[in-house]
């Protein structure tokens, strides 16, 4: 499957999960934060570099694109590295509602 089919599909996603997102924080910032590191993990490395959908994603590509932030110097403190598994960890619950 081509990466930029998926990044489209995925538009909608983030889409849903940003109201979700509203609803759940309010926080304009905290939203934010949130999908930011979603859009990396879902379009910038699982589209790219796995070519599947976040429902699709397994633990072990979880697991690279962790590697990957860490050896890409991405989260440059502790405390944005425990966000962004905050942010998986409430993306991956929110898809198990909504599938």
């Amino acid at each position: 499957m081509n990466d930029e089919i998926i990044q489209e599909e995925n538009k909608e996603i983030i889409s849903k999960f940003s109201k979700y997102l509203t609803k759940k924080y309010g926080n304009p910032r905290t939203i934010k934060k949130h999908l930011d590191n979603i859009h990396l993990l879902i379009n910038d490395y699982l589209a790219v570099d796995f070519e599947i959908r976040p429902a699709e994603a397994n633990s072990f590509q979880i697991g690279e694109f962790l590697d990957w932030c860490v050896t890409k110097w991405i989260f440059n403190t502790s405390a944005q590295f425990i966000y962004v598994l905050d942010s998986i960890k409430i993306f991956f619950q929110y898809l198990q509602k909504t599938i």
